[in-house]
Protein backbone atom coordinates (compact mmCIF):
# COMPACT_ATOMS: atom_id res chain seq x y z
CA UNK A 1 0.00 0.00 0.00
CA UNK A 2 1.18 3.51 -0.84
CA UNK A 3 0.03 7.04 -0.01
CA UNK A 4 -1.15 9.21 -2.91
CA UNK A 5 -1.75 12.96 -2.86
CA UNK A 6 -4.70 13.93 -5.05
CA UNK A 7 -6.50 16.99 -6.38
CA UNK A 8 -10.11 16.49 -7.45
CA UNK A 9 -13.15 18.54 -8.44
CA UNK A 10 -16.63 17.93 -7.10
CA UNK A 11 -18.04 20.61 -9.42
CA UNK A 12 -16.51 23.16 -11.82
CA UNK A 13 -16.01 25.69 -9.00
CA UNK A 14 -14.74 23.44 -6.18
CA UNK A 15 -11.20 21.99 -6.16
CA UNK A 16 -10.27 19.73 -3.26
CA UNK A 17 -7.05 18.02 -2.24
CA UNK A 18 -6.24 15.15 0.07
CA UNK A 19 -4.35 11.94 0.56
CA UNK A 20 -5.42 8.37 -0.10
CA UNK A 21 -3.97 4.95 0.64
CA UNK A 22 -4.17 2.51 -2.28
CA UNK A 23 -2.31 -0.41 -3.80
CA UNK A 24 -1.48 1.48 -7.00
CA UNK A 25 -2.14 4.77 -8.77
CA UNK A 26 -4.89 3.31 -11.04
CA UNK A 27 -6.59 1.90 -7.96
CA UNK A 28 -6.51 5.33 -6.31
CA UNK A 29 -7.96 6.95 -9.45
CA UNK A 30 -10.77 4.38 -9.63
CA UNK A 31 -11.65 4.92 -5.97
CA UNK A 32 -11.80 8.69 -6.45
CA UNK A 33 -14.04 8.25 -9.50
CA UNK A 34 -16.26 5.93 -7.44
CA UNK A 35 -16.69 8.72 -4.89
CA UNK A 36 -18.05 10.95 -7.65
CA UNK A 37 -15.00 13.18 -8.12
CA UNK A 38 -13.36 14.42 -11.30
CA UNK A 39 -9.68 13.62 -10.86
CA UNK A 40 -7.24 16.43 -11.59
CA UNK A 41 -4.00 14.79 -10.40
CA UNK A 42 -2.84 11.78 -8.36
CA UNK A 43 0.80 11.54 -7.27
CA UNK A 44 2.54 9.07 -4.99
CA UNK A 45 4.36 10.62 -2.04
CA UNK A 46 7.30 9.02 -0.26
CA UNK A 47 6.51 10.38 3.17
CA UNK A 48 3.07 11.15 4.40
CA UNK A 49 4.27 13.98 6.68
CA UNK A 50 7.21 16.28 6.93
CA UNK A 51 8.69 16.87 10.36
CA UNK A 52 11.91 18.22 11.85
CA UNK A 53 14.93 15.96 11.47
CA UNK A 54 15.53 15.94 15.20
CA UNK A 55 12.15 14.45 16.12
CA UNK A 56 12.11 10.70 16.78
CA UNK A 57 9.25 9.11 14.89
CA UNK A 58 8.45 6.60 17.65
CA UNK A 59 7.55 9.39 20.08
CA UNK A 60 5.36 11.06 17.47
CA UNK A 61 3.40 8.00 16.40
CA UNK A 62 -0.33 8.43 16.83
CA UNK A 63 -1.63 6.01 19.44
CA UNK A 64 -5.14 4.67 19.63
CA UNK A 65 -5.81 6.54 22.86
CA UNK A 66 -4.76 9.80 21.18
CA UNK A 67 -7.48 9.37 18.56
CA UNK A 68 -9.94 8.40 21.30
CA UNK A 69 -9.25 11.61 23.20
CA UNK A 70 -9.46 13.65 20.00
CA UNK A 71 -12.84 12.12 19.13
CA UNK A 72 -14.30 12.85 22.55
CA UNK A 73 -13.02 16.43 22.48
CA UNK A 74 -14.39 17.01 18.97
CA UNK A 75 -17.78 15.66 20.04
CA UNK A 76 -17.84 17.96 23.08
CA UNK A 77 -16.93 21.01 21.00
CA UNK A 78 -19.62 20.27 18.41
CA UNK A 79 -22.22 19.63 21.10
CA UNK A 80 -21.29 23.00 22.61
CA UNK A 81 -22.28 24.68 19.34
CA UNK A 82 -18.84 25.32 17.86
CA UNK A 83 -18.63 25.17 14.03
CA UNK A 84 -16.73 22.17 12.64
CA UNK A 85 -13.86 24.19 11.15
CA UNK A 86 -13.35 26.14 14.38
CA UNK A 87 -13.48 22.94 16.45
CA UNK A 88 -10.83 21.31 14.24
CA UNK A 89 -8.65 24.41 14.43
CA UNK A 90 -8.91 24.46 18.22
CA UNK A 91 -7.93 20.80 18.48
CA UNK A 92 -5.05 21.25 16.03
CA UNK A 93 -3.64 24.02 18.22
CA UNK A 94 -3.98 22.01 21.44
CA UNK A 95 -2.76 18.62 20.21
CA UNK A 96 0.83 17.96 21.40
CA UNK A 97 1.47 15.04 19.03
CA UNK A 98 3.24 16.32 15.91
CA UNK A 99 1.83 13.73 13.50
CA UNK A 100 -1.73 14.07 14.77
CA UNK A 101 -1.48 17.86 14.68
CA UNK A 102 -0.27 17.72 11.06
CA UNK A 103 -3.13 15.38 10.14
CA UNK A 104 -5.70 17.66 11.80
CA UNK A 105 -4.40 20.69 9.91
CA UNK A 106 -4.63 18.74 6.67
CA UNK A 107 -8.21 17.67 7.51
CA UNK A 108 -9.07 21.28 8.42
CA UNK A 109 -7.69 22.54 5.11
CA UNK A 110 -9.70 19.95 3.21
CA UNK A 111 -12.91 20.83 5.10
CA UNK A 112 -12.41 24.52 4.37
CA UNK A 113 -11.99 23.64 0.67
CA UNK A 114 -15.47 22.15 0.66
CA UNK A 115 -14.88 18.47 1.46
CA UNK A 116 -16.96 16.63 4.00
CA UNK A 117 -15.35 15.61 7.27
CA UNK A 118 -15.53 11.91 6.35
CA UNK A 119 -13.80 12.46 3.01
CA UNK A 120 -11.14 14.56 4.71
CA UNK A 121 -10.54 11.91 7.36
CA UNK A 122 -10.25 9.20 4.68
CA UNK A 123 -7.17 11.00 3.34
CA UNK A 124 -5.38 10.02 6.58
CA UNK A 125 -5.79 6.21 6.52
CA UNK A 126 -2.93 5.62 8.92
CA UNK A 127 -4.78 7.45 11.70
CA UNK A 128 -8.49 7.15 11.00
CA UNK A 129 -9.70 3.61 10.29
CA UNK A 130 -12.36 2.68 7.70
CA UNK A 131 -14.81 2.09 10.57
CA UNK A 132 -14.10 5.57 11.92
CA UNK A 133 -14.67 7.19 8.53
CA UNK A 134 -17.83 5.16 7.87
CA UNK A 135 -19.43 6.13 11.18
CA UNK A 136 -18.55 9.79 10.65
CA UNK A 137 -20.08 9.63 7.15
CA UNK A 138 -23.23 8.08 8.63
CA UNK A 139 -23.40 10.83 11.24
CA UNK A 140 -23.04 13.49 8.56
CA UNK A 141 -25.77 12.01 6.40
CA UNK A 142 -28.14 11.71 9.38
CA UNK A 143 -27.38 15.17 10.78
CA UNK A 144 -26.18 13.79 14.11
CA UNK A 145 -22.40 14.06 13.83
CA UNK A 146 -21.87 15.07 17.46
CA UNK A 147 -23.89 12.10 18.76
CA UNK A 148 -22.07 9.65 16.47
CA UNK A 149 -18.68 11.03 17.56
CA UNK A 150 -19.68 10.59 21.19
CA UNK A 151 -20.71 6.99 20.53
CA UNK A 152 -17.51 6.42 18.57
CA UNK A 153 -15.40 7.75 21.43
CA UNK A 154 -17.18 5.38 23.83
CA UNK A 155 -16.44 2.43 21.54
CA UNK A 156 -12.79 3.42 21.24
CA UNK A 157 -12.53 3.96 25.00
CA UNK A 158 -13.87 0.45 25.56
CA UNK A 159 -11.26 -0.91 23.17
CA UNK A 160 -8.55 1.06 25.00
CA UNK A 161 -9.67 -0.48 28.30
CA UNK A 162 -9.56 -3.95 26.80
CA UNK A 163 -6.04 -3.39 25.51
CA UNK A 164 -4.93 -2.05 28.88
CA UNK A 165 -6.31 -5.13 30.66
CA UNK A 166 -4.56 -7.43 28.21
CA UNK A 167 -1.26 -5.61 28.69
CA UNK A 168 -1.56 -5.85 32.46
CA UNK A 169 -2.30 -9.59 32.20
CA UNK A 170 0.73 -10.21 29.99
CA UNK A 171 3.18 -8.04 31.97
CA UNK A 172 3.78 -10.45 34.86
CA UNK A 173 4.47 -13.54 32.70
CA UNK A 174 6.76 -11.48 30.46
CA UNK A 175 8.74 -10.20 33.45
CA UNK A 176 8.94 -13.71 34.90
CA UNK A 177 10.24 -15.20 31.64
CA UNK A 178 12.80 -12.40 31.27
CA UNK A 179 14.07 -12.87 34.83
CA UNK A 180 14.26 -16.63 34.31
CA UNK A 181 16.33 -16.26 31.13
CA UNK A 182 18.65 -13.74 32.81
CA UNK A 183 19.10 -16.01 35.84
CA UNK A 184 19.92 -19.10 33.78
CA UNK A 185 22.30 -17.08 31.57
CA UNK A 186 24.13 -15.71 34.62
CA UNK A 187 24.46 -19.19 36.14
CA UNK A 188 25.79 -20.73 32.93
CA UNK A 189 28.16 -17.87 32.19
CA UNK A 190 29.58 -16.79 35.56
CA UNK A 191 28.73 -19.25 38.33
CA UNK A 192 29.26 -22.70 36.77
CA UNK A 193 32.78 -21.96 35.37
CA UNK A 194 33.99 -21.25 38.94
CA UNK A 195 32.54 -24.53 40.15
CA UNK A 196 34.29 -26.32 37.29
CA UNK A 197 37.66 -25.07 38.58
CA UNK A 198 36.81 -26.40 42.02
CA UNK A 199 35.68 -29.76 40.62
CA UNK A 200 38.98 -30.18 38.81
CA UNK A 201 40.90 -29.78 42.08
CA UNK A 202 38.82 -32.52 43.67
CA UNK A 203 39.93 -35.04 41.08
CA UNK A 204 36.85 -37.22 41.42
CA UNK A 205 34.42 -38.48 38.82
CA UNK A 206 31.45 -36.19 38.35
CA UNK A 207 27.77 -37.20 38.26
CA UNK A 208 26.01 -37.24 34.89
CA UNK A 209 23.83 -34.14 35.63
CA UNK A 210 26.96 -32.19 36.51
CA UNK A 211 28.74 -33.29 33.32
CA UNK A 212 25.73 -32.31 31.22
CA UNK A 213 25.61 -28.90 32.90
CA UNK A 214 29.36 -28.31 32.42
CA UNK A 215 29.21 -29.18 28.73
CA UNK A 216 26.19 -26.94 28.31
CA UNK A 217 28.03 -24.10 30.03
CA UNK A 218 31.12 -24.57 27.82
CA UNK A 219 28.96 -24.63 24.70
CA UNK A 220 27.20 -21.45 25.78
CA UNK A 221 30.51 -19.70 26.55
CA UNK A 222 32.09 -20.74 23.24
CA UNK A 223 29.15 -20.22 20.91
CA UNK A 224 27.02 -17.60 22.63
CA UNK A 225 27.51 -15.25 19.72
CA UNK A 226 26.17 -17.89 17.32
CA UNK A 227 23.09 -18.31 19.50
CA UNK A 228 22.53 -14.55 19.64
CA UNK A 229 23.01 -14.08 15.90
CA UNK A 230 20.81 -17.09 15.20
CA UNK A 231 18.04 -15.70 17.40
CA UNK A 232 18.27 -12.29 15.74
CA UNK A 233 18.33 -13.83 12.25
CA UNK A 234 15.37 -16.07 13.03
CA UNK A 235 13.43 -13.09 14.41
CA UNK A 236 14.15 -11.05 11.27
CA UNK A 237 13.14 -13.89 8.94
CA UNK A 238 9.96 -14.57 10.89
CA UNK A 239 9.10 -10.88 10.87
CA UNK A 240 9.61 -10.62 7.11
CA UNK A 241 7.60 -13.79 6.55
CA UNK A 242 4.89 -12.44 8.88
CA UNK A 243 4.52 -9.32 6.76
CA UNK A 244 3.96 -11.33 3.57
CA UNK A 245 0.38 -12.26 2.68
CA UNK A 246 1.21 -15.97 2.55
CA UNK A 247 3.02 -15.87 5.89
CA UNK A 248 0.28 -13.93 7.63
CA UNK A 249 -2.36 -16.37 6.43
CA UNK A 250 -0.27 -19.32 7.61
CA UNK A 251 0.28 -17.83 11.07
CA UNK A 252 -3.38 -16.83 11.37
CA UNK A 253 -4.46 -20.41 10.65
CA UNK A 254 -1.93 -21.80 13.12
CA UNK A 255 -2.96 -19.38 15.87
CA UNK A 256 -6.59 -20.48 15.58
CA UNK A 257 -5.55 -24.12 16.09
CA UNK A 258 -3.68 -23.47 19.34
CA UNK A 259 -5.67 -24.92 22.28
CA UNK A 260 -7.40 -22.32 24.48
CA UNK A 261 -5.60 -19.41 22.81
CA UNK A 262 -7.19 -20.21 19.46
CA UNK A 263 -10.65 -20.11 21.03
CA UNK A 264 -9.94 -16.71 22.57
CA UNK A 265 -8.68 -15.37 19.25
CA UNK A 266 -11.78 -16.69 17.49
CA UNK A 267 -14.11 -15.04 20.02
CA UNK A 268 -12.15 -11.80 19.75
CA UNK A 269 -12.63 -11.74 15.97
CA UNK A 270 -16.31 -12.61 16.32
CA UNK A 271 -16.74 -9.80 18.83
CA UNK A 272 -15.08 -7.29 16.52
CA UNK A 273 -17.15 -8.48 13.55
CA UNK A 274 -20.43 -8.27 15.46
CA UNK A 275 -19.53 -4.89 16.97
CA UNK A 276 -18.55 -3.26 13.68
CA UNK A 277 -21.51 -4.58 11.67
CA UNK A 278 -23.98 -3.85 14.47
CA UNK A 279 -22.80 -0.27 15.04
CA UNK A 280 -22.72 0.51 11.33
CA UNK A 281 -26.21 -0.86 10.78
CA UNK A 282 -27.45 1.06 13.81
CA UNK A 283 -26.15 4.29 12.26
CA UNK A 284 -27.80 3.73 8.89
CA UNK A 285 -25.02 2.09 6.89
CA UNK A 286 -26.12 -0.58 4.43
CA UNK A 287 -25.39 -4.24 5.15
CA UNK A 288 -23.04 -4.51 2.15
CA UNK A 289 -20.97 -1.52 3.24
CA UNK A 290 -20.99 -2.77 6.84
CA UNK A 291 -19.65 -6.18 5.79
CA UNK A 292 -16.98 -4.60 3.61
CA UNK A 293 -15.78 -2.36 6.43
CA UNK A 294 -15.96 -5.17 8.99
CA UNK A 295 -13.77 -7.36 6.78
CA UNK A 296 -11.17 -4.60 6.59
CA UNK A 297 -11.08 -4.14 10.37
CA UNK A 298 -10.56 -7.83 11.23
CA UNK A 299 -6.97 -8.83 11.98
CA UNK A 300 -7.18 -12.57 11.26
CA UNK A 301 -6.98 -13.37 7.54
CA UNK A 302 -9.12 -16.50 7.95
CA UNK A 303 -12.11 -14.50 9.19
CA UNK A 304 -11.37 -11.63 6.83
CA UNK A 305 -11.70 -14.05 3.90
CA UNK A 306 -14.86 -15.54 5.41
CA UNK A 307 -16.48 -12.09 5.68
CA UNK A 308 -15.46 -11.36 2.09
CA UNK A 309 -17.27 -14.53 0.98
CA UNK A 310 -20.33 -13.47 3.00
CA UNK A 311 -20.25 -10.08 1.33
CA UNK A 312 -20.41 -11.71 -2.10
CA UNK A 313 -23.33 -13.92 -1.07
CA UNK A 314 -25.32 -11.08 0.49
CA UNK A 315 -24.69 -8.98 -2.60
CA UNK A 316 -26.33 -11.73 -4.65
CA UNK A 317 -29.40 -11.63 -2.41
CA UNK A 318 -28.66 -14.40 0.10
CA UNK A 319 -29.45 -13.94 3.83
CA UNK A 320 -26.46 -13.10 6.00
CA UNK A 321 -27.15 -16.00 8.36
CA UNK A 322 -26.96 -18.53 5.49
CA UNK A 323 -23.70 -17.07 4.25
CA UNK A 324 -22.17 -17.12 7.74
CA UNK A 325 -23.12 -20.77 8.10
CA UNK A 326 -21.66 -21.70 4.69
CA UNK A 327 -18.20 -20.43 5.62
CA UNK A 328 -17.92 -22.86 8.54
CA UNK A 329 -16.00 -20.26 10.56
CA UNK A 330 -18.86 -18.86 12.61
CA UNK A 331 -20.41 -20.85 15.49
CA UNK A 332 -24.00 -22.02 15.27
CA UNK A 333 -25.11 -19.78 18.12
CA UNK A 334 -24.05 -16.69 16.19
CA UNK A 335 -25.65 -17.80 12.93
CA UNK A 336 -28.89 -18.66 14.75
CA UNK A 337 -28.96 -15.24 16.45
CA UNK A 338 -28.42 -13.54 13.09
CA UNK A 339 -31.16 -15.64 11.48
CA UNK A 340 -33.71 -14.76 14.17
CA UNK A 341 -32.67 -11.10 14.14
CA UNK A 342 -33.03 -10.89 10.36
CA UNK A 343 -36.61 -12.13 10.62
CA UNK A 344 -37.48 -9.74 13.46
CA UNK A 345 -35.71 -6.76 11.90
CA UNK A 346 -33.39 -5.92 14.82
CA UNK A 347 -30.11 -7.25 13.44
CA UNK A 348 -28.10 -4.26 14.69
CA UNK A 349 -29.19 -4.60 18.33
CA UNK A 350 -28.69 -8.37 18.27
CA UNK A 351 -25.15 -8.03 16.91
CA UNK A 352 -24.22 -5.34 19.44
CA UNK A 353 -25.49 -7.52 22.30
CA UNK A 354 -23.60 -10.50 20.88
CA UNK A 355 -20.44 -8.42 20.70
CA UNK A 356 -20.84 -7.51 24.39
CA UNK A 357 -21.20 -11.18 25.29
CA UNK A 358 -18.13 -12.21 23.31
CA UNK A 359 -16.06 -9.39 24.81
CA UNK A 360 -16.99 -10.57 28.28
CA UNK A 361 -16.04 -14.16 27.41
CA UNK A 362 -12.69 -13.03 26.01
CA UNK A 363 -11.91 -10.97 29.11
CA UNK A 364 -12.78 -13.84 31.44
CA UNK A 365 -10.92 -16.34 29.27
CA UNK A 366 -7.77 -14.22 29.27
CA UNK A 367 -7.93 -13.84 33.05
CA UNK A 368 -8.29 -17.60 33.46
CA UNK A 369 -5.47 -18.31 31.01
CA UNK A 370 -3.12 -15.91 32.78
CA UNK A 371 -4.02 -17.35 36.20
CA UNK A 372 -3.00 -20.80 34.92
CA UNK A 373 0.01 -19.57 32.98
CA UNK A 374 1.66 -17.75 35.87
CA UNK A 375 2.10 -20.78 38.20
CA UNK A 376 3.08 -22.88 35.17
CA UNK A 377 5.88 -20.47 34.33
CA UNK A 378 7.01 -20.37 37.95
CA UNK A 379 7.20 -24.17 38.00
CA UNK A 380 9.17 -24.28 34.72
CA UNK A 381 11.67 -21.65 35.87
CA UNK A 382 11.97 -23.39 39.24
CA UNK A 383 12.66 -26.76 37.60
CA UNK A 384 15.39 -25.32 35.36
CA UNK A 385 17.09 -23.36 38.15
CA UNK A 386 16.66 -26.29 40.54
CA UNK A 387 18.33 -28.66 38.09
CA UNK A 388 21.29 -26.29 37.78
CA UNK A 389 21.65 -25.91 41.55
CA UNK A 390 21.36 -29.67 42.22
CA UNK A 391 23.84 -30.50 39.42
CA UNK A 392 26.38 -28.11 40.96
CA UNK A 393 25.89 -29.43 44.50
CA UNK A 394 25.89 -33.19 43.74
CA UNK A 395 29.72 -33.51 43.61
CA UNK A 396 29.99 -31.69 46.94
CA UNK A 397 27.43 -34.04 48.53
CA UNK A 398 29.31 -37.09 47.18
CA UNK A 399 32.60 -35.71 48.53
CA UNK A 400 31.08 -35.27 51.97
CA UNK A 401 29.76 -38.83 51.85
CA UNK A 402 33.25 -40.14 50.97
CA UNK A 403 34.90 -38.14 53.76
CA UNK A 404 32.41 -39.39 56.32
Amino acid sequence: MAIYAYRVMRDPETVMSGRLEAESRPTAVRELFARGYHVVSVEEIAHDREKPWWRISWFDRVRHRDVTLLTRQLSNLLRAGLPLSQALETLAQQTPNHNLQSALRHVLSSVRDGSTLSDSLSSEPGIFSPLYVALVRAGESGGMLDDVLKKLSELMLREDDTRARLRSMVTYPAVLITLGICTVTALLTFVIPRFVVMFRTLGQSLPIPTLVLIRLSRFFQAYWWILVLGAIGAAILLRRFWHTEQGRRLFDRLFLRVPVLGTLLMKSELSRFARVVGELLHNGVTILSALEIAGATLTNRVYRDAVHVCHKGVKEGEPLSDELKKTGKFPDILTNIVAVAEESGNLDDALIQTADDYELEVTRGMATLMSLLEPGLIICVGVVVGFIVVAMLLPIFELNAIIQ
